[in-house]
Protein backbone atom coordinates (compact mmCIF):
# COMPACT_ATOMS: atom_id res chain seq x y z
CA UNK A 1 0.00 0.00 0.00
CA UNK A 2 0.98 3.68 -1.21
CA UNK A 3 -0.21 6.67 0.43
CA UNK A 4 0.30 9.62 -0.78
CA UNK A 5 -0.19 13.82 -0.08
CA UNK A 6 -0.81 15.59 -3.00
CA UNK A 7 -2.72 18.40 -4.25
CA UNK A 8 -3.06 16.81 -7.59
CA UNK A 9 -5.85 13.67 -8.25
CA UNK A 10 -5.15 10.33 -8.74
CA UNK A 11 -4.76 10.53 -12.72
CA UNK A 12 -2.20 13.36 -12.52
CA UNK A 13 -0.11 11.67 -10.01
CA UNK A 14 0.05 8.56 -11.80
CA UNK A 15 0.70 10.89 -14.97
CA UNK A 16 3.57 12.50 -12.78
CA UNK A 17 5.39 9.16 -11.94
CA UNK A 18 8.02 7.86 -13.71
CA UNK A 19 7.71 5.39 -16.27
CA UNK A 20 9.82 3.15 -13.92
CA UNK A 21 7.93 3.98 -10.75
CA UNK A 22 5.28 3.11 -12.55
CA UNK A 23 6.25 -0.11 -13.95
CA UNK A 24 7.63 -0.94 -10.14
CA UNK A 25 3.99 -0.05 -8.60
CA UNK A 26 2.39 -2.28 -11.65
CA UNK A 27 4.53 -5.12 -10.33
CA UNK A 28 4.78 -4.82 -7.36
CA UNK A 29 1.03 -4.69 -7.25
CA UNK A 30 0.98 -2.04 -5.34
CA UNK A 31 -2.58 -0.11 -3.93
CA UNK A 32 -1.91 3.44 -4.65
CA UNK A 33 -3.74 6.42 -2.43
CA UNK A 34 -4.22 9.87 -2.88
CA UNK A 35 -5.35 12.52 -0.45
CA UNK A 36 -4.85 15.72 -0.67
CA UNK A 37 -4.00 16.06 3.63
CA UNK A 38 -2.96 19.92 3.37
CA UNK A 39 -6.05 20.49 2.26
CA UNK A 40 -7.74 18.49 4.66
CA UNK A 41 -5.61 19.57 7.53
CA UNK A 42 -6.77 23.53 6.11
CA UNK A 43 -10.48 22.81 5.60
CA UNK A 44 -10.73 21.20 8.94
CA UNK A 45 -8.36 23.77 10.80
CA UNK A 46 -5.78 21.88 11.60
CA UNK A 47 -3.09 23.73 9.29
CA UNK A 48 0.54 22.60 10.19
CA UNK A 49 -0.75 18.95 11.49
CA UNK A 50 -0.36 16.76 7.61
CA UNK A 51 0.70 14.22 9.72
CA UNK A 52 -1.99 13.62 11.80
CA UNK A 53 -4.25 13.31 8.73
CA UNK A 54 -1.57 11.09 6.94
CA UNK A 55 -1.96 8.32 9.97
CA UNK A 56 -5.94 8.26 10.02
CA UNK A 57 -5.43 7.51 6.52
CA UNK A 58 -2.72 4.96 7.04
CA UNK A 59 -4.29 3.59 9.95
CA UNK A 60 -7.71 3.15 8.20
CA UNK A 61 -5.88 1.84 5.21
CA UNK A 62 -3.34 -0.62 6.79
CA UNK A 63 -6.20 -2.21 9.45
CA UNK A 64 -3.78 -1.81 12.22
CA UNK A 65 -6.72 -0.21 14.78
CA UNK A 66 -10.00 -0.70 13.81
CA UNK A 67 -12.14 2.24 11.84
CA UNK A 68 -14.31 2.87 15.19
Amino acid sequence: TFLINSPYNKDEVWEKFTGQVQKSIIGKKLKVYVIDATQVARDTGMTGRINTIMQTCYFALSGVLPRE
